[in-house]
């Protein structure tokens, strides 16, 4: 984004107090690493990497507070950010052309539903039926209106939780945003081979797994 005459990048950040807002396991840290590390930055030495947690509500506050200097965020700590001039977006991932610059590709694997081979080896049914249940769910936002997905979202209490403090027509935007990402459910090999890449390169990982390693395709199948 533009600040002024500036062109903000990571490596602006330095020196900075930069916050990695974590959800569940590394969501927050890993791209953090990875924007920091090809910026030319080194984590936990250029910039300071804190953790504020998973609440959405806090990480806003504490980049519009000024008690961190930067996130790596997610909807809809995005679109709160962006839509109340609370910061600016160092690298737009949503962007076409920015996706291809920070990750070398127009696509990439990503939020895949995770599990233990005893567990598919145990449980088949139950395992097909929670991949059945997520590809429904991926057909329903890419066949819905975003109008049509926010009143599903502010109208079911636990999913209004994480998009407290934004309106309806906000939540809408954020939707349209980053609707064209998600796909149909299918394990993608080559954004697979994007991730890995990406996780070797910057030192992500002691050593790169094959996709075969990485994934089970019974259920959900290869994408083509």
């Amino acid at each position: 984004m533009e600040d002024g005459d500036r062109d903000l990048r990571p490596r602006d950040l330095q020196p900075a107090r930069a916050d990695a807002a974590q959800g569940p396991g590394e969501d927050g840290r890993r791209p953090a690493n990875v924007y920091l590390k090809k910026a030319g930055l080194t984590p936990d030495k250029d910039v300071s990497l804190v953790n504020l947690g998973g609440d959405p509500a806090a990480i806003y506050t504490a980049l519009q507070s000024g008690k961190v200097d930067a996130i790596a965020g997610w909807e809809p700590i995005t679109s709160r950010v962006l839509e109340t001039n609370a910061g600016y977006a160092l690298v737009p991932i949503w962007d076409p052309k920015s996706h291809q610059e920070w990750t070398g590709s127009d696509h990439a694997l990503a939020l895949g539903l995770m599990t233990r081979e005893d567990v598919i080896a145990a449980k088949p049914d139950l395992v097909k039926r929670m991949v059945n249940a997520h590809k429904k769910a991926l057909d329903l936002i890419k066949t819905s209106a975003a109008s049509a997905l926010a009143d599903v979202i502010l109208g079911n209490s636990k999913t209004a939780e994480q998009f407290a403090g934004l309106d309806k027509a906000l939540v809408v935007k954020l939707i349209e945003r980053i609707k064209p990402g998600y796909g149909s459910g299918c394990l993608s090999k080559s954004g697979f081979d994007v991730e890995m890449n990406i996780a070797v390169t910057y030192q992500l990982v002691k050593q790169p797994i094959t996709f075969q390693e990485f994934g089970n395709t019974t259920y959900a199948g290869e994408c083509p």
